[in-house]
């Protein structure tokens, strides 16, 4: 009788195990499709079955024209940076005449200019150059406006010209600080 009992019991034990995969399944299986639920299938606008179109509009460019553009690619992009070597402190004496180096680096290959405003309001320019060529600068300027002794939060603009003197590729920004003694 006992070994009857022990078969029993094997037997109960494999049902219940099988029954506890089962259950872990079933659950695993639920799981995954909950979670996946709210997932949305790739959107086919173009009923392409899932094949990506080529974009509208693109044009071809031959092999003669492709060192054209790349060319051009370049040239864009010097034209659109300002390479520049500057102290971001002015000193004056006299509230007229600072000593500053403005200058214009090399690398960038066209001319600047700069201005100088007061503040960030622009309303009272302190200082307008003619063109500075690359790998030239300047060490002083005249201050159109008398300023009063103290510290002035200034603005500096550079802008870089093309070589008809006229257009403007590029403009910037930058804070100098200007200290008139007195």
């Amino acid at each position: 009788m006992a070994e009857a009992e022990k078969k029993k019991n094997k037997t109960l034990l494999i049902v219940i195990i099988v029954l506890a995969v089962l259950i872990i399944a079933g659950l695993t299986t639920v799981i995954v499709l909950l979670l996946n639920k709210d997932d949305k299938p790739i959107q086919d606008n173009n009923n392409n079955g899932g094949l990506i179109d080529y974009q509208p509009g693109v044009i071809g460019v031959n092999v003669d024209d492709f060192q054209a553009e790349f060319d051009q690619a370049v040239k864009d992009m010097q034209n659109s940076s300002i390479g520049i070597i500057f102290n971001n402190y002015a000193v004056s004496e006299d509230g007229k005449n600072f000593k500053c180096y403005l200058g214009n680096a090399e690398g960038n290959g066209k001319d600047i200019y700069f201005n100088i405003y007061k503040d960030i309001s622009f309303s009272e320019q302190i200082l307008l150059t003619g063109l500075i060529p690359p790998g030239s600068g300047i060490d002083t300027f005249e201050s159109e406006i008398d300023l009063d002794p103290g510290q002035y939060e200034a603005v500096l603009v550079l802008t870089k010209v093309d070589d008809d003197h006229s257009t403007i590729l590029t403009q910037t920004n930058v804070q100098i600080t200007l200290q008139v003694n007195g």
